[in-house]
C-alpha cells in the first residue's frame, strides 16, 4: 500500500523488514528491485530483481519487471534476454511484448518493435501506450498512413491522450492536410493545455502557412511557459516574413536580428533541443537579397562553445569521402549530385561513401547509387550522429546543404571529420568556423566572393553537378486543356517565398510593355502563403493585376507541359532559378531571362548559360530584363532561335563529365 501511494522510503523500509524474516520471500525482492529501481538506484535494484528471479524462474512478471529495470539502466543485452525469459514463461503478456518493443525501438530494430507491439495489440487491443509507439514506429519509417491509423486506434481507447494527437497532427501535415492538423492540436490542448509539444507544432504549422504574427506568439507561448529554456526566446526572435510585403520589413527584421544577436549567447543543457526547435538560421535569410556573412557569423558564436569539436581523426592512406544528405532532403539531391558521386566512386583512388540519415535516407538513396558508394546511416539524435561518423574517420564531409534543417546545421560545429565542406546545395556561407572549404564554381562567384564567406572559397571552372536531365514531355497539350490563358505567357516557375518584393516591379514592367501578356504563377503548397503573395501583387501590380494568374500546384508531369507551353521563363531576383527550374526550362527549351544579383545565389542561371555558350538572354539591369523579356515575345524568330540553341547546348549541364575530373583532382591533392 506504501509502495502504491509513492510512499517509497516507507515501502523501502517494509520490504526489508519483510526480507529480514525470510531472505527467500521473492515478492519482496521483486518489489524492493522495483523501489530503487523507480529512485533509478539501479545497482541495489537490479540486485534484488535478479535475486527475485532466480528464486521464481517461471515467474513471467519478474522477468520482465528485471527486464524493464535492465532496460532503463542502458543494459539492453541484459534487458532483451530478461524481457524474452519472461515471455517464454508467459507468451500472452501485452505487458511483456510492449516493453520488448520499447527496447528494440531504442535499440533501432523498428521491425522488431513493431512485431511486438502488434503482438501487445493482439492480446489487448485497448493498450493505448502500444498503439501510440506502433504509430511513432510507422512515423520514423516514412509509413505517415499506417502511422495515422495507429494514433487513431489509441485516441478511440483513450480520447484524452494529448500526444497521440499531436502525432496524429504531424501524419496530416505529411499529406497536406492542415485544417485536420489544426484540429488534432487543438484537441491535444483540450487535454492537456501546456503541451508543449502540441503548441510547438501549432507553432510549426503557422510559420509554414506564413502567420508570421501567430507563430510568434505561440513560440512566446512556450518561452513563458519554459521560462528557464533560453532557446525558446532565442526561436521566438527568428520568426520573420515568409512573403516580405516590402523592402523596409525586410530591413526592420534585419535591423531586429542584428540587436539581438548582440546578447549573450543561450545556456544549452540538451543539444537535442537544438533539432527539435529547428534552431538553424531561417530560409528566409538567403532570400532577402543581402549579405549573410556577418548575420550567419553572429549567430554561429552562440553555439561555438556548447558545441565542441571531436579530436580530428587520422589521415587515411586513401582519402575517405562522405557526401552528407539530410533526412527530406534526398530527392534533390538524386537529382542533381547522384550522377557526379557515382562517377566519383569509380576512382579507386578514394573511399566515396554518402551520409544519410536512418531509416528513411538508406531507402531511398541505395537504389540510385553505384555499388562502389557505401552508404552510412545517421540515428536522428545530433550527439550519437556525430560519434558514429568520427568512428568512421573520414577525411571530408562534404555536407550537400548547411542550414536548410538542425542536422545538416549543427552538425558540423561537432567537426566529427578531419576537414568539412559546404557546397551549392544551400548557396550560402554557413557562418561556422569549422567548416574549411565552401565548394563553388567559377560562374556562380562575382568578384571578391570571397568576402562573403567564412569558409574558405574553392572555385572549380564548371558547375559542381550532372544534372539528370527531365523528362520532357513529347506531347504538349494545347494551353487550354492545360488551362492556361490566352497571349504572352510568362511564367516566373519560383518558389513563391523566394519572391523578394523586387520582383514586382520587374513584372509590372514586362506587363505594361506587353499589352497581351499574362504573368504566371505556380501557387504554394499552403494556400495562405499564395493569398499574402496575392495580397502584396494586388498593390504592387494594381493596374495590370488582372493580367496575373496563380496556378494550383500540379504533378511533374503536367509541370513540364505547362513550362513547355509558355514563351518565356522569368528568373527571380536575389535568388536565380536554381538547379531544378532551370533544368526544367532548358531540357524544354524554353528561354529564361535573367539578372544576376551581387551574391552566389543570384548568379544559378547566368552560370548555367556561361556553360551552355548561350548568350542574349542574361540583363544587367531591370529596364534590360523587361528589354530581353518583351524582345522574345515581340520577335519570334530571335525566340526560335534562342529555344533552338538552349536545346542543343543543354548537354553540357546533363552529360558533363570535365566536372567529376576536377573535383578529383582537387580531392587528391587536397586530401
Amino acid at each position: 500500500q506504501a509502495h502504491q501511494a509513492g510512499q517509497l522510503p516507507q515501502a523501502e523500509t517494509l520490504y526489508r523488514q519483510t526480507l529480514h524474516l525470510d531472505r527467500s520471500f521473492a515478492p519482496a525482492h521483486q518489489f524492493l528491485g522495483l523501489v530503487y529501481a523507480q529512485q533509478q538506484r539501479w545497482e541495489e535494484g537490479l540486485v534484488h530483481l535478479r535475486e527475485a528471479t532466480r528464486l521464481k524462474p517461471k515467474d513471467a512478471a519478474a522477468w520482465i519487471n528485471r527486464g524493464e529495470a535492465e532496460r532503463r539502466a542502458g543494459l539492453f543485452t541484459e534487458a532483451e534476454a530478461s524481457f524474452r525469459q519472461g515471455l517464454a514463461c508467459q507468451p500472452q503478456s501485452p505487458e511483456g511484448w510492449f516493453n520488448l518493443g520499447v527496447l528494440l525501438g531504442q535499440r533501432h530494430d523498428l521491425n522488431g518493435a513493431i512485431s511486438c507491439y502488434e503482438k501487445a495489440l493482439e492480446q489487448q487491443p485497448g493498450h493505448t501506450q502500444a498503439a501510440y509507439n506502433l504509430g511513432n514506429t510507422f512515423l520514423a519509417l516514412g509509413k505517415f498512413r499506417t502511422a495515422q491509423e495507429c494514433f487513431q486506434h489509441a485516441l478511440r481507447w483513450n480520447p484524452s491522450h494529448a500526444s497521440a494527437w499531436v502525432n496524429l497532427a504531424v501524419t496530416h501535415r505529411e499529406f497536406g492536410e492542415h485544417a485536420d492538423a489544426h484540429y488534432a492540436l487543438r484537441k491535444a490542448l483540450h487535454w492537456q493545455p501546456d503541451s508543449l509539444e502540441a503548441i510547438h507544432n501549432l507553432a510549426q504549422l503557422e510559420e509554414a502557412a506564413g502567420h508570421g504574427a501567430e507563430t510568434h506568439a505561440y513560440w512566446q507561448h512556450m518561452a513563458r511557459l519554459r521560462p528557464q529554456d533560453d532557446l525558446l526566446q532565442l526561436r521566438t526572435d527568428l520568426v520573420g516574413p515568409i512573403i516580405p510585403l516590402s523592402q523596409a520589413a525586410i530591413t526592420r527584421y534585419r535591423a531586429q536580428l542584428q540587436q539581438r544577436l548582440q546578447a549573450p549567447a543561450p545556456q544549452i543543457t540538451d543539444p537535442q533541443k537544438l533539432l527539435e526547435y529547428n534552431l538553424a538560421p531561417p530560409m528566409t535569410w538567403t532570400y532577402q537579397g543581402e549579405s549573410n556573412r556577418a548575420l550567419k557569423e553572429a549567430y554561429a558564436r552562440y553555439f561555438s562553445e556548447a558545441l565542441q569539436p571531436l579530436p580530428a581523426p587520422a589521415r587515411n592512406q586513401r582519402p575517405r569521402i562522405g557526401f552528407v544528405v539530410t533526412r527530406g532532403h534526398e530527392g534533390v539531391f538524386i537529382k542533381c549530385l547522384v550522377r557526379l558521386v557515382n562517377e566519383l566512386a569509380h576512382s579507386s583512388e578514394l573511399d566515396v561513401r554518402v551520409v544519410c540519415s536512418d531509416p528513411i535516407g538508406p531507402q531511398v538513396l541505395r537504389p540510385m547509387l553505384a555499388a562502389q558508394v557505401r552508404l552510412e546511416a545517421i540515428p536522428p539524435e545530433l550527439l550519437p550522429a556525430a560519434q558514429h561518423l568520427h568512428g568512421l574517420a573520414f577525411d571530408l564531409l562534404i555536407y550537400w546543404e548547411v542550414g536548410t534543417d538542425g542536422m545538416n546545421y549543427f552538425l558540423p560545429f561537432l567537426k566529427p571529420a578531419r576537414l568539412q565542406a559546404a557546397t551549392w546545395g544551400w548557396p550560402d556561407t554557413s557562418g561556422n568556423p569549422r567548416i574549411d572549404f565552401f565548394l563553388s564554381s567559377e560562374g556562380l562567384e562575382p568578384s571578391q566572393a570571397q568576402l562573403h564567406y567564412t569558409e574558405q572559397l574553392v572555385t572549380f571552372p564548371r558547375l559542381l553537378s550532372v544534372y539528370t536531365r527531365p523528362d520532357v514531355p513529347l506531347q504538349v497539350p494545347a494551353r487550354e486543356a492545360l488551362g492556361l490563358p490566352d497571349g504572352h505567357l510568362y511564367l516566373c516557375t519560383q518558389n513563391l517565398r523566394k519572391l523578394h518584393p523586387d520582383f514586382d516591379a520587374w513584372a509590372l514592367g514586362v506587363l505594361q510593355g506587353d499589352p497581351h501578356g499574362q504573368l504566371l504563377l505556380i501557387g504554394d503548397e499552403r494556400p495562405e502563403v499564395t493569398r499574402t503573395l496575392r495580397t502584396r501583387l494586388e498593390v504592387t501590380l494594381a493596374d495590370v493585376a488582372d493580367r496575373m494568374h496563380i496556378l494550383p500546384r500540379m504533378p511533374a508531369p503536367r509541370y513540364l507541359q505547362v513550362v513547355a507551353s509558355v514563351d518565356v521563363i522569368l528568373d527571380s531576383p536575389h535568388y536565380s532559378g536554381g538547379a531544378n527550374t532551370n533544368a526544367d526550362a532548358f531540357a524544354c527549351g524554353v528561354p529564361v531571362v535573367t539578372l544576376p544579383g551581387a551574391f552566389h545565389r543570384g548568379c544559378y542561371t547566368q552560370a548555367a548559360y556561361a556553360q551552355m555558350g548561350v548568350t542574349g538572354l542574361v540583363a544587367s539591369t531591370p529596364e534590360e530584363y523587361v528589354a530581353i523579356a518583351l524582345r522574345l515575345t515581340q520577335d519570334p524568330t530571335w525566340r526560335q532561335e534562342k529555344s533552338a540553341q538552349i536545346r542543343a547546348a543543354a548537354g553540357a549541364l546533363f552529360e558533363d563529365r570535365q566536372t567529376v575530373a576536377d573535383l578529383r583532382a582537387w580531392l587528391l591533392k587536397t586530401l
